[in-house]
């Protein structure tokens, strides 16, 4: 397999192979980020052919140590929030149901609580705060490390570590205070997976 670095040398000299390569490579991690943050799929897929589309545009300036995956991320995520601050876009209430949201992704956190407790947690980190939300899908979900989540946000690593340990508490409190979705096993899973980020 072609070592990133060297796509995006070859990427940074107008290859549109080295290109296809990373889309393939990246796609499905950029929209599974998107999807979980907009709810909407259509949404999410505009929003990846954006970034897709600023990679080839800033590919000349790219630094040989660019890590894609991060890069991806950091532009889709401030087209995102962008987005959400321009007048003419409406938080709509219609958003995909988690359970629904879940049933197209894939990830080792869904693979470990599987598919109803999944739900259930979806379903509360789909109510975080955006500031959180964003954090624990990427440090928990996507599997970036507390450095690489800092530089997506643009914080300090630190901060990632505090904004999760808050979104533990929230999800808690969240799962403990509705009965439906009570269990010990789902609040165990939960603990394990954000302590164990926060070591």
């Amino acid at each position: 397999m072609t070592s990133e670095h060297e796509l995006v040398q070859r990427l940074r000299a107008g290859d549109l192979d080295a290109f296809d390569t990373l889309y393939a490579r990246h796609r499905m991690l950029v929209f599974n980020f998107l999807l979980r943050l907009t709810g909407q799929r259509t949404w999410s897929e505009d929003l990846v052919q954006e970034a897709f589309l600023r990679l080839v545009r800033h590919a000349p300036q790219l630094d040989a140590a660019t890590r894609v995956g991060v890069w991806l991320c950091t532009v889709a995520r401030n087209l995102y929030v962008s987005q959400l601050r321009r007048a003419d876009v409406r938080l709509r209430a219609d958003y995909a149901e988690p359970a629904s949201i879940a049933s197209t992704l894939d990830s080792p956190f869904e693979q470990a609580v599987g598919n109803e407790l999944e739900a259930r947690l979806e379903s509360a980190v789909q109510r975080l705060p955006l500031n959180l939300r964003e954090t624990v899908i990427l440090a928990l979900v996507e599997g970036f490390s507390h450095e690489e989540v800092a530089t997506i946000l643009g914080l300090r690593p630190d901060n990632v570590r505090q904004r999760l340990s808050r979104a533990r508490r929230l999800l808690e409190t969240e799962l403990s205070e509705r009965p439906k979705q009570r269990s010990p096993q789902t609040l165990g899973v939960l603990k394990r997976n954000l302590e164990a980020d926060d070591g």
